[in-house]
C-alpha cells in the first residue's frame, strides 16, 4: 500500500464511512454544495468566481471518491482501471451522438432531475433502513448518468454563450463523476 494511501485515502475512508448517518450527511451536504457551486459557476460574472467554483467542486468530488477507490483497489484489483474505460467509452459514445444527430435534448433536463432525486430517495431510504439497493439500481443510475451527459452536451451545443466554458465544464465533470461513480460499483459490489 502506497504511502499516500495510508496517510490519506485511509483516514478519509474511515471517517466518511464510519456510520450510516454521517454517510447521509455527507451526501446531502455534497448534493446541496454541489448545487451551490453549479449555480454558482452559472450565474457568476467575474471568471474568477468560476473557476473558483469548479476548483471546490472538483475538490470535494475528489474527498467523495476516496472510499470508493480505496475499497475498490483492496477489493477488486482493476476495477479502476476498467470502470475509466467503460465510463471514456460511454461518454464518447454519448458525445457522439449529440454532436453527429445534433439534436437538441433539453427535454431530458427534467427527466435527469426526477431520475437523480428519486435515486438520491432512495440511497437516503436504503441508508436509514438498512437494506441494499442491488445492481439494478446502479444500472438505473448509469441511465440517468448517461442522460445528463447527453443534456449536458446538447446544452453546451445549443443553449450555453461561449463565455460559459466554465459552467459547462463543470456540468460535464458531475455527469461524467456519476457514471464513474456507478460504473466503478457496478464493479465492485454490484451495489450502489
Amino acid at each position: 500500500m502506497s504511502s499516500l494511501v495510508s496517510s490519506f485515502a485511509l483516514p478519509i475512508t474511515r471517517a466518511l464511512t464510519g456510520a450510516s448517518a454521517g454517510g447521509v450527511l455527507l451526501l446531502g451536504g455534497v448534493v446541496v454544495l454541489g448545487a451551490l457551486l453549479r449555480g454558482l459557476a452559472h450565474s457568476a460574472r467575474s471568471m474568477l468566481v468560476q473557476y473558483a467554483s469548479l476548483g471546490l467542486f472538483v475538490v470535494v468530488q475528489a474527498v467523495v471518491f476516496v472510499p470508493l477507490l480505496v475499497t475498490a483497489d483492496a477489493q477488486t484489483p482493476g476495477a479502476i482501471r476498467s470502470a475509466v474505460a467503460a465510463t471514456g467509452i460511454g461518454f464518447a459514445s454519448l458525445t457522439a451522438v449529440a454532436f453527429t444527430t445534433r439534436r437538441d435534448f433539453h427535454f431530458l433536463g427534467d427527466v435527469v432531475r426526477w431520475g437523480l432525486g428519486v435515486g438520491l430517495i432512495a440511497i437516503i431510504s436504503a441508508a436509514a433502513f438498512g437494506y441494499g439497493l442491488g445492481s439494478y439500481f446502479s444500472v438505473a443510475m448509469l441511465t440517468m448518468a448517461g442522460a445528463a451527459v447527453l443534456y449536458d452536451t446538447s446544452n453546451v451545443l445549443h443553449h450555453l454563450h461561449e463565455d460559459s466554458y466554465v459552467a459547462a465544464s463543470l456540468e460535464l465533470f458531475a455527469s461524467i463523476a456519476l457514471m464513474f461513480w456507478f460504473t466503478l460499483r457496478l464493479l465492485i459490489t454490484g451495489q450502489p
